[in-house]
């Protein structure tokens, strides 16, 4: 049965036109391309709560990499030891 298409090399992904090797958009392009990206990065409360998210997870990591002194006694007290 004939058809009145030309035939194509590409075929159509999610809205895109990609080479019809078997190889459709990465991952990550899928992921950048969804509703809940798009609802992330356009909504000012999530951002915010990523950046928080990111300052405590860098603070922690670099807490051991400061040097203190600690007093014992009933309060323990910590100061940073100058360099």
């Amino acid at each position: 049965m004939p058809s009145d298409l030309p035939e194509t090399p590409f075929v159509s992904h999610a809205n895109q036109m990609v080479p019809s090797d078997g190889e459709g958009p990465s991952r990550l392009r899928r992921f950048r391309d969804s509703d809940l990206w798009w609802s992330f990065t356009h909504k000012p409360p999530a951002l915010f709560s990523f950046a928080v998210l990111v300052l405590i997870v860098v603070a922690a990591f670099a807490a051991p990499l400061y040097e203190h002194t600690c007093q014992s006694g009933p309060w323990r007290i910590c100061v940073r030891s100058s360099p």
